[in-house]
């Protein structure tokens, strides 16, 4: 389901549009991560 609605996103979407919307999607994933790393290594 989310993969159509991501392609009819993708189709009807200027590609510029779909490109931020991509990158953001990554930052918000690599800060996740970052964050997730952070907490795992830090003093609990």
């Amino acid at each position: 389901m989310y993969g159509f609605y991501w392609r009819f996103l993708q189709a009807s979407a200027p590609p510029r549009f779909v490109r931020c919307y991509e990158a953001r999607a990554a930052a918000r994933t690599a800060r996740r991560e970052r964050c997730a790393r952070r907490y795992a290594e830090g003093p609990s």
